[in-house]
């Protein structure tokens, strides 16, 4: 009976895995249009009202699903949903500030850190581990990608300032708290109640300083790529919160490593962009190695004993 056992458990984990993919494949399919949104719209939007327009779509639109559903945001685990809000709030903030002090490559290629702070604090926080086999496609995943990124810092003419790699430290650690936090919660919350309240957080944050920065629009395409932000967050914000409920928050983080890989594909397709071999060659690395995970990788709770 123990062997029928184990294989019913190790059939819903591989059911488990691999809806976390599927969601993992629109959550980074959708961020990855909306950064090529965004770099499209160039200068003609303070990036302030960017944010906030993004904030009041997602607000917008996840109200309106919940009245439809007739979900009630009513909850009494304000704690996780308060963590997740302002740790999200907190990765945002220190990546976009250190983002305009060092160069995009830079910023690419520590961006390949997340996964690792995301596996240390769930780790020490949810007590999440993996196994050694999946940390090894980890790794090559990771690998695989900044073959694919394939940064260049011949550019740098300056060190880059400590203070810098500290908002950047920062912004990972608040990350991988946030999305602990969402593994955490969609256990006792909804997750399109988390995604309303992180939502609500971020459009309040924006608000003011959106209004400082405010400029007048009267460019239809400018209004279109303002909407097409905020579609696009949307969908990318609830494929990311329906991945962490079926997967440990270490593979999850590996798997959105997708959106990358759609980014330099919008590169090539929209902004004339080279696809090198090198780039080629990682990226069949990379989603060989999401592949594998999806299929075969495997995460357990620690327990006390």
């Amino acid at each position: 009976m123990k062997i029928f056992t184990d294989a019913a458990e190790q059939r819903v984990q591989a059911d488990h895995l691999f809806r976390a993919f599927l969601w993992s494949l629109l959550n980074s399919f959708c961020f990855s249009l909306m950064f090529a949104t965004v770099k499209g719209m160039g200068e003609h939007v303070p990036l302030s009202m960017q944010i906030f327009f993004r904030g009041w779509v997602n607000v917008a639109f996840v109200s309106l699903f919940l009245l439809y559903r007739r979900v009630s945001i009513r909850t009494s685990y304000w704690g996780l949903i308060l963590i997740r809000s302002i740790s999200g709030l907190m990765a945002l903030v220190c990546f976009f500030t250190a983002t305009r002090h060092i160069p995009v490559s830079m910023v690419a290629t520590l961006a390949l850190l997340n996964p690792i702070y995301v596996l240390v604090v769930s780790r020490l926080l949810a007590r999440e581990l993996v196994s050694r086999e999946t940390l090894f496609w980890m790794g090559l995943s990771i690998f695989g990608l900044f073959l694919a990124i394939n940064p260049d810092f011949s550019h740098v003419s300056s060190v880059v300032p400590f203070w810098v790699l500290g908002v950047m430290f920062c912004s990972g650690v608040f990350l991988g708290i946030a999305l602990t936090a969402v593994r955490a919660a969609t256990a006792t919350v909804k997750p399109e109640v988390l995604m309303f309240y992180f939502l609500v957080v971020i459009t309040l944050f924006s608000a003011p300083i959106a209004w400082i920065d405010y400029q007048p629009i009267s460019d239809p395409e400018v209004w279109a790529g303002l909407f097409g932000i905020g579609i696009f967050a949307t969908l990318g914000q609830l494929g990311l919160t329906m991945a962490y409920t079926y997967a440990p928050a270490p593979i999850c983080s590996v798997m959105s490593l997708m959106g990358n890989a759609f980014t330099i594909l919008w590169g090539l397709l929209f902004f004339k962009e080279i696809l090198t071999v090198q780039q080629g060659v990682g990226l069949l690395v990379l989603f060989l190695a999401i592949g594998t995970i999806s299929l075969r990788g495997k995460g357990k709770k620690l327990t006390n004993s």
